[in-house]
């Protein structure tokens, strides 16, 4: 397949999962005007929960890319690394409640129940956000840094400039896979529904379960309620791809040769430390789930973690 016809399939599994669903609440919200008047202007409650929507995913995105660091260096330092695309990839599709239950039983057996909406309860959310969409960065700057120009990093060994230079140039992929690990963090609602903290979905599911109206208007409610928690979470993520797109661009200007993998120095142990990092992650939120209700059974963690609190 050529790159031209991967990219008109890619752009169209895209609109397909998320034109369509945007286009269906749109319509619900022209459908019902009144409805979406009535619920677009946020009052005080909202900003505040908005805030705190942002606030969480942002702490998460920025401790997922501190995550990410290390893991995206092994990706980038030979083919060894590639041993841990398949670790990736397995993080990325666990449900996102296995995630918040298990860390929640893990915090609750090592340290016990922490109080709700408490410091560290909130790390909690953050904890589990960063360590479920760390491989987002990880790709994002892997990807970058394998297309720096191999004559690139050869002046900049000579100058003695090496490490910041590449530092330098990975910024902006590394906001953009920030971005889109806030995104999902943002959307992330089993972390912080667990123990009560109220963020942006919580007011979008209430909206359309405790809404007036038939179905379509409670649609049009709830997509009025998170269109501003939408609309910022997008325009990060929009940023992000933008700074991603300038730094490929930037690395493909000019008749450079770029480096294959295996010719860039490596390390096993850049790769020992990635694959714990990534062990560390998923290991002890599982292991709670199994160890406390003999196998991975969310519904029955969910039952254990509320009955502690």
């Amino acid at each position: 397949m050529s790159r031209r016809a991967a990219g008109i399939l890619l752009w169209a599994l895209l609109l397909l999962a998320a034109g369509l669903p945007l286009a269906w609440l749109l319509l619900n919200l022209l459908l019902h005007p009144a409805v979406a008047t009535a619920n677009l202007a946020p009052d005080g409650h909202h900003i505040v929960v908005f805030s705190r929507t942002l606030l969480l995913a942002a702490a998460g995105a920025v401790a997922a890319t501190l995550l990410a660091i290390v893991p995206a260096s092994a990706l980038a330092r030979g083919h060894a690394g590639l041993a841990l695309w398949p670790l990736m990839a397995a993080i990325l599709v666990i449900p996102a409640p296995a995630w918040a239950y298990g860390w929640a039983e893990c915090l609750r057996q090592l340290f016990g129940v922490a109080r709700p909406h408490s410091a560290a309860d909130l790390a909690r959310v953050v904890l589990t956000n960063a360590t479920a969409f760390w491989p987002i960065p990880a790709t994002a700057i892997a990807m970058a840094w394998r297309r720096i120009p191999r004559d690139l990093l050869e002046a900049a060994t000579l100058d003695g400039v090496r490490r910041s230079m590449t530092a330098r140039l990975l910024v902006g992929p590394a906001i953009a896979g920030a971005a889109g690990a806030l995104l999902l963090s943002a959307q992330n609602l089993s972390a912080p529904d667990l123990s009560g903290i109220v963020v942006a979905s919580v007011l979008v599911r209430d909206a359309f379960q405790l809404g007036a109206g038939d179905q379509s208007a409670r649609l049009a409610a709830a997509a009025a309620v998170g269109l501003p928690s939408f609309l910022a979470t997008a325009g990060c993520a929009l940023f992000g791809w933008w700074l991603f797109r300038r730094a490929v661009d930037s690395l493909r200007t000019g008749q450079v040769e770029v480096a294959p993998p295996i010719a860039r120095p490596s390390s096993g142990i850049w790769l020992a430390v990635a694959i714990l990092v990534a062990l560390a992650c998923a290991v002890p939120p599982l292991a709670a789930l199994v160890r406390t209700n003999d196998g991975l059974h969310i519904k029955a963690a969910f039952e254990a973690h509320r009955t502690a609190l």
